[in-house]
């Protein structure tokens, strides 16, 4: 095991977006920090929202009356007063609006000399996942009960006993919600290469409602001119994660970043172990890539021990299982066009890991049974 050494180390930042999982990987980073013996400062994980900063900075009895660059300053110079690290999640709210990750916030991070990763999750999911949570918008889908009743319970729906469908009302928008595939990933496996990020098209403008424009070019090449991001240990697959748009560009045209590369990694390879009741190619999956994300952050943890911590979470949640597509989206029996529609769009997007032979669709028992065990 080894930690960073203090004082002096920059803040540890995990970039995901909105159903991107970024609480289990907030959460998992922490006991895993834990582990390796490196004290973490006591703060809110999503930093670069105005509310959460201002209660971080309450908590730790600073100033609260400022704005969120400065107070993420404020907590780096306190979590350097108290000899520990800084981490937190920035989060993007959606793949067309960043909103939150505002231009100021992702430029303090390459003031900071922030170590960042970046997450991802598949696409279909992802997409899913923020049609039950209300962050997609109207005419695309819908969430829906089992009845077919249009549901409105947005992000409660996480602790509602009903569960949740979503209906497709637009075939072609929803699958332009989608990153292209043009690595040929197969919907069994993973791939090692990730596709394009469904968050900005490469000729997107880095703007938001209410906000005005991003940077212009030439403060984004001051940026990309600005000293090398402190990476003490790259992953070896970080130069194949080089995608030429979305989030990983913003980050890029900001400063952040070795190489012009931003070490990527995909939630379900970072879960992966919750899948496995017994340890097994997952589990061994999983603890390669949380190895990779920890030498990001400078830190190593030896396999055994990670491993260690994820039995003792599978011990206490039991193990996950994938739920067919079949249980999350609706069904039209009577349309077929619908359903080819249906059975196309996850064809296209879906995913399984690689050990499972549970089917996609499964429409023999569509809605009769249902199980929350997904990463939303």
């Amino acid at each position: 095991m080894g930690a960073l050494a203090l004082p002096g180390e920059p803040p540890l930042a995990l970039i995901s977006t909105c159903c991107g999982a970024s609480t289990f990987a907030y959460d998992f980073t922490k006991v895993l920090m834990e582990a390796a013996g490196v004290p973490l400062i006591q703060t809110e994980k999503e930093l670069n929202k105005k509310q959460p900063m201002r209660t971080a900075l309450e908590s730790l009895n600073l100033t609260a009356d400022i704005s969120v660059p400065e107070g993420l300053a404020a907590l780096y110079q306190e979590s350097r007063r108290r000899s520990k690290y800084l981490l937190f999640v920035g989060e993007a709210r959606n793949d067309r609006w960043l909103s939150y990750l505002q231009p100021e916030f992702t430029a303090s991070l390459a003031q900071l000399r922030a170590r960042t990763v970046l997450l991802y999750r598949n696409p279909l999911d992802l997409f899913l996942c923020r049609v039950n949570d209300c962050f997609e918008h109207s005419g695309v889908a819908e969430p829906v009960f089992r009845n077919g009743t249009r549901s409105r319970l947005c992000f409660a729906r996480r602790k509602a006993r009903e569960p949740q469908l979503v209906r497709i009302l637009d075939f072609a928008k929803a699958q332009r919600r989608m990153p292209a595939d043009p690595s040929g990933c197969a919907r069994t496996h993973w791939c090692h290469r990730p596709p394009i990020m469904p968050f900005l098209s490469p000729t997107t403008a880095y703007t938001h409602p209410g906000r005005g424009a991003a940077p212009s070019r030439r403060v984004q090449d001051a940026h990309r001119r600005s000293s090398a991001h402190p990476l003490r240990s790259a992953s070896p697959s970080t130069k194949a994660c080089r995608p030429a748009s979305g989030l990983n560009e913003y980050l890029l045209a900001h400063g952040l970043g070795e190489d012009h590369a931003i070490p990527m990694f995909a939630v379900e390879e970072l879960a992966a172990f919750e899948y496995e009741e017994t340890a097994g190619a997952l589990t061994d999956l999983a603890i390669n890539q949380w190895r990779l994300l920890l030498n990001t952050f400078g830190v190593t943890l030896r396999p055994q021990a990670i491993q260690t911590e994820m039995q003792r979470v599978v011990s206490r949640m039991g193990p996950r299982v994938d739920v067919p597509y079949s249980d999350r989206l609706w069904l039209e029996s009577d349309n077929a066009a619908y359903v080819a529609g249906v059975k196309r769009l996850v064809d296209r997007f879906g995913y399984r890991r690689p050990s499972e032979n549970a089917t996609l669709l499964d429409w023999s028992g569509a809605h009769s049974s249902w199980e929350e065990q997904s990463l939303s």
